[in-house]
């Protein structure tokens, strides 16, 4: 992973590899409210975390059952 410049804004530069493993470790924090300590946390977009989150199905928290008693 390497930083570049590129018009004044910082950008990560990423391998395949390099890039699954942090898209992985994304997937893995993820409590179902935390995009935006995520997206920090790996320096990347708080829009990428939802694209991936929603792309692998896991950008909703499952509801919880209320039963009758």
């Amino acid at each position: 992973m390497r930083e570049i410049e590129i018009n004044g804004i910082t950008v990560l530069e990423m391998t395949p590899e390099e890039s699954a493993r942090n898209d992985a470790a994304i997937l893995a924090g993820f409590d179902g409210h935390n995009h935006l300590e995520l997206a920090k946390r790996h320096r990347v977009s708080a829009a990428y975390v939802y694209r991936l989150l929603k792309k692998r199905g896991e950008d909703r928290v499952p509801e919880r059952r209320i039963t009758d008693k």
